[in-house]
């Protein structure tokens, strides 16, 4: 059984170039709640939502990023059709959430994300630090 439609990630969903990602977490805007910190950056295109995923080591073995990663994914592809186009979107783990469960990871995005693209609206495009 397949996904409707509005559901499904297709592939331009996903930001892909590293140049994207960093300008998404340097330039962007960022809030957190619960496990998850949402950076918000405006394209300004129209286009549908697109998202990045950033888990590091630090958030423990393979298992448990991807875990991790899955659970982010799938909280970002079930509140799609809610999220503003036009932006991008880098989605981290603030803590460890392996245990969390698949509706509060998605309740919390969707709070971070509408906190971050409130707050770029209003401050507009951040500073990025420089690099050593």
């Amino acid at each position: 059984m397949s996904a409707p439609a509005a559901l499904r990630l297709p592939k331009g969903s996903r930001i892909r170039r590293s140049s994207e990602v960093r300008r998404t977490l340097d330039r962007g805007r960022s809030s957190a709640s619960g496990p998850v910190v949402v950076y918000a950056y405006d394209r300004a295109d129209g286009r549908p939502p697109r998202y990045a995923l950033v888990v590091g080591r630090r958030w423990g073995d393979a298992v448990t990023r991807n875990r991790q990663r899955r659970l982010l994914r799938e909280s970002f592809r079930t509140s799609r059709p809610e999220l503003p186009p036009g932006f991008d979107f880098a989605l981290l783990p603030r803590s460890p959430f392996a245990q969390e469960r698949m509706a509060s990871v998605r309740a919390s995005l969707v709070v971070a994300v509408a906190r971050a693209v409130a707050r770029f609206r209003a401050e507009g495009q951040g500073t990025p630090r420089p690099r050593p």
